[in-house]
């Protein structure tokens, strides 16, 4: 899935501008590219790198969504991709951190109803 298709899938547009934001930040090296799911693969690549794979595994598999918190993805996504996110979105990083913990358990689920990105 490409970053145009995972923003559509936040309906808040401050949400878009941080999903938007990470994803851009995290694929200086193709994320943006035409390729079919480079942004949602990068996305999940660094939350799972960062301690979050029995995470990120219940998001992309079926059954219940494990939650995460604001503070376990700003340790995931590193401070400088949250206040970057923040920025983009006009909202302080500690409500970035949360606004993303909040929603990317759901983002990912509905961006991979097959079980695979």
């Amino acid at each position: 899935m490409d970053l145009s298709q995972l923003v559509k899938l936040a309906q808040d547009p401050q949400v878009q501008q941080m999903v938007k934001s990470v994803v851009s930040g995290l694929g200086s090296s193709g994320a943006q590219g035409g390729k079919g799911g480079g942004g949602l693969q990068d996305l999940l690549g660094q939350l799972a790198g960062g301690g979050l794979q029995k995470q990120v595994d219940s998001w992309v598999s079926g059954g219940s969504n494990e939650a995460v918190t604001g503070q376990q993805v700003e340790q995931a996504l590193g401070p400088d991709t949250v206040a970057q996110a923040a920025q983009a979105a006009g909202v302080p990083p500690e409500k970035a951190a949360d606004d993303l913990a909040h929603v990317l358990p759901g983002l990912v689920d509905k961006a991979t109803p097959t079980g695979s990105t």
